[in-house]
């Protein structure tokens, strides 16, 4: 923040935002409990603890919902993506790239290094997400 006042306007919004978003988050998850607790016999017993949520999207929303619900989903993760991959050009741009006499590059020369650095930040995520799957564990990595 640029100011104290700042962040402490950003703190008050975290919680004026932020609470409510997780009490909703903490009812939806109570909520899907007790429908498995009450509806015990439609789901099989060989469901693990992440798959209950997805198995209730799939079975028991009305049509059209759970493609709704997909999308929302990916709508997330692209723009998570999008994000920390801009986040992570910026640092790299703005860190470790800067001219080493002081002078600024032109912005076309820029704006086609952002682009580079970005499309390899993208290989290298998607190749530490291959290489993941074939770990024994989340914690090896």
């Amino acid at each position: 923040a640029n100011s104290a006042a700042a962040a402490c306007r950003s703190l008050t919004l975290n919680a004026v935002y932020g609470i409510p978003a997780l009490l909703v988050l903490f009812v939806l998850g109570t909520l899907l409990y007790l429908f498995v607790q009450d509806h015990a016999g439609r789901f099989p017993s060989t469901l693990l603890a992440d798959q209950y949520l997805p198995y209730y999207i799939v079975n028991f929303l009305p049509p059209g919902l759970p493609g709704m619900m997909i999308a929302a989903i990916y709508a997330a993760a692209m723009s998570t993506l999008s994000s920390v991959l801009n986040s992570l050009t910026t640092i790299t741009i703005t860190d470790f790239l800067r001219c080493g006499d002081g002078r600024p590059r032109p912005e076309k020369a820029q704006l086609r290094l952002a682009h580079w650095i970005t499309i390899g930040w993208g290989v290298f995520a998607i190749g530490t997400a291959l290489l993941a799957r074939h770990l024994d564990s989340k914690v090896t990595i």
